[in-house]
């Protein structure tokens, strides 16, 4: 396996404030946000393989029923993170075959990831043999709380878009 994705999917989601259980599977569009992340790399052909990193034996087991469902045609591997996303990056690590020259992480908590934009990665590090990261410009309107917003979210503060 040359190209191998680690899917970090066990984030705490305690910056949403409690308001969901699990932040990976809550439902976009009639499918859970990691069913997102599962399409976007299968459809992209960019890896050989994933590993998958949930927080506990609870989580991995619907993961792994997800995965099931969509069907991948590549190896997918699991294990358990850590306290810190460093530590979920590292178990990711340690289960990376030997023969992996190219490693892409992706946050699942992010499913809007594309298939396309994927793919620009791949070709970008193959072509600079280098790290490549994927970042896309704020086009968004973006609101800072100091509590959980109630009621209306237009009492936020305003963030400057090109900051």
């Amino acid at each position: 396996m040359e190209h191998v994705a680690i899917l970090l999917a066990g984030g705490s989601g305690s910056r949403m404030g409690g308001s969901v259980e699990d932040k990976v599977l809550v439902e976009i569009g009639g499918k859970p946000a990691f069913a997102h992340v599962l399409q976007a790399f299968q459809s992209s052909g960019t890896q050989d393989g994933l590993v998958i990193v949930a927080r506990d034996d609870r989580q991995r087991k619907e993961l792994s029923r997800l995965v099931r469902k969509t069907k991948l045609s590549i190896p997918v591997f699991y294990t358990l993170g850590g306290r810190e996303r460093q530590d979920s990056v590292r178990a990711g690590l340690d289960m990376i075959p030997s023969s992996t020259r190219w490693i892409t992480i992706h946050d699942c908590a992010r499913p809007a990831v594309s298939p396309a934009a994927l793919q620009a990665v791949r070709k970008t590090l193959l072509t600079l043999q280098c790290a490549v990261s994927l970042a896309h410009r704020v086009v968004d309107t973006i609101r800072s709380f100091d509590q959980p917003p109630v009621g209306s979210a237009r009492r936020g503060c305003l963030l400057n878009r090109d900051r």
